[in-house]
């Protein structure tokens, strides 16, 4: 159970970080603040899966709420006579419900294959969220050590706390913890002003406590590569922005990245050593990594079509909410890892689908329709939803996924028009293991026992 929550918030979170990349790209165009883009990428890559995990109903797996979310916008319309067809030959991967179907089949495999490990997994889990956490509060407790360890001293009318190697940085939300190192004092009055106005502004806009947060949240999930990815992307985001704010005051571009290069040569604390305490604190001198990155910040213009960045980042934020909708929420504990019609009966999961040769009108629709019907007491689920007892033919203009209770029946799909239909499965509670074949009239036989086309 507990490998499928993170496949589940592994799944969740890299459309989330995909939109927020693509937000920060375009906040720095428009010259806004893009810090606030990843701090609330990080909040949804937490909260998403929780409220998935407790509000999903434990006969209904598949129903996750961003799911019905989803169907809920004006736009998404998944109905069975709505989506578009081609005559090519197979249905869009993309389509939510077969698309979903093959999520609850990794679900399935990763829960069938890694049950026996979940007490190892959760115990690394439990480790290494101690580790960091003992990190975390080993940092505040040095933060709070300097500050009361370190000399006070006012600098060009600024309270700071020098240091022989260690800054310059912010290293708490209070007045008058900037920390600079003895060398900055040698500077010149003018570079130094710039140093001591960028830690100001961190302060301000308490940036270290944002970082502090940040930090809590990967203690709670310290495995989960695009958690900890942006949080990277938020400790860059938060240093860019300190830049502009601080440029916006004093145009000065050129100076400011020669300090920034000049800080890279002054870092006499190797990074290992300096990282406990860094990681809440905010320093000035760049990472070798983000140094470029800044620079090319601060010099970028602003865009001069900001209708076009904001269309850019309104279709990121709908192909993000689309993949969001998609991603099933894993079953709860006690639940079983696939829908079933009944847990003694044979059930036919058709998850392989596909239309070929079919005959198309101008619209790109295809002409006739698929009927699905039973010999006997049946049930069919068409896409996510539960099997539902057969008392009439289902019309359909389209083959979407479907599950099929076979116990005591068979059930027919019938293509009327050109064309032929390819389908193909798994069984469970009867002989078969999976079936497929093609054909303009194919049958799922009772008591799961295989798949008989039927010649016309």
């Amino acid at each position: 159970m507990i490998s499928a929550l993170v496949l589940y918030a592994l799944l969740v979170s890299v459309p989330i970080g995909a939109v927020a990349r693509l937000l920060e790209w375009g906040l720095r165009r428009l010259r806004r603040p893009t810090r606030f883009a990843w701090a609330g990428a990080m909040l949804l890559m937490l909260g998403i899966p929780v409220t998935g995990v407790v509000l999903s109903a434990p006969a209904e797996i598949a129903d996750s709420p961003s799911y019905d979310l989803l169907r809920a916008l004006p736009f998404a319309e998944f109905n069975e006579a709505s989506r578009p067809y081609s005559n090519t030959a197979t249905i869009s991967a993309f389509a939510p419900e077969l698309l979903q179907s093959r999520l609850l089949d990794a679900f399935s495999t990763v829960i069938s294959a890694t049950q026996e490990f979940d007490g190892l997994l959760l115990g690394l889990w439990a480790t290494c969220s101690a580790f960091l956490l003992g990190m975390t509060l080993y940092a505040m407790s040095e933060a709070r050590r300097l500050v009361l360890g370190l000399a006070t001293q006012v600098i060009d009318g600024t309270t700071v706390l020098v240091s022989e190697a260690l800054g310059p940085s912010a290293a708490g939300g209070a007045a008058g913890t900037i920390i600079l190192p003895r060398w900055v004092l040698t500077l010149d009055p003018s570079l130094r002003d710039l140093i001591l106005r960028h830690e100001k502004e961190h302060l301000a806009a308490r940036d270290t406590a944002l970082l502090t947060t940040a930090m809590f949240m990967l203690v709670a999930v310290p495995l989960h590569p695009v958690l900890w990815w942006s949080w990277r992307r938020l400790r860059l985001a938060i240093e860019v922005d300190c830049d502009a704010r601080v440029l916006r005051a004093q145009d000065s571009p050129k100076t400011y990245g020669q300090l920034l290069l000049l800080m890279t040569h002054h870092r006499s604390i190797s990074p290992l050593a300096e990282r406990p305490l860094l990681s809440l604190a905010a320093p000035f001198h760049p990472y070798a990594s983000q140094l470029k990155q800044r620079i090319d910040a601060m010099t970028t213009r602003s865009t001069k079509s900001p209708s076009t960045t904001l269309a850019t980042m309104a279709a990121g934020a709908l192909a993000a909410t689309i993949l969001l909708g998609a991603v099933p929420a894993p079953p709860s504990p006690g639940t079983p890892a696939a829908p079933s019609a009944s847990a003694a009966g044979a059930t036919v999961r058709i998850t392989k689908l596909g239309l070929k040769g079919i005959e198309v009108d101008n619209r790109g629709e295809m002409v006739g329709e698929i009927l699905i019907y039973g010999s006997g007491p049946v049930k069919v689920g068409i896409g996510t939803n539960s099997p539902q007892v057969v008392a009439d033919t289902i019309r359909l203009r389209n083959l979407p996924a479907f599950t099929a209770d076979v116990t005591d029946g068979d059930v027919h799909i019938e293509l009327r028009g050109a064309g032929e239909i390819e389908i193909g499965g798994d069984v469970t509670g009867g002989p078969a293991v999976s079936l497929s074949a093609s054909g303009r009239h194919l049958v799922l036989l009772k008591g799961g026992t295989g798949i008989q086309t039927m010649r016309p």
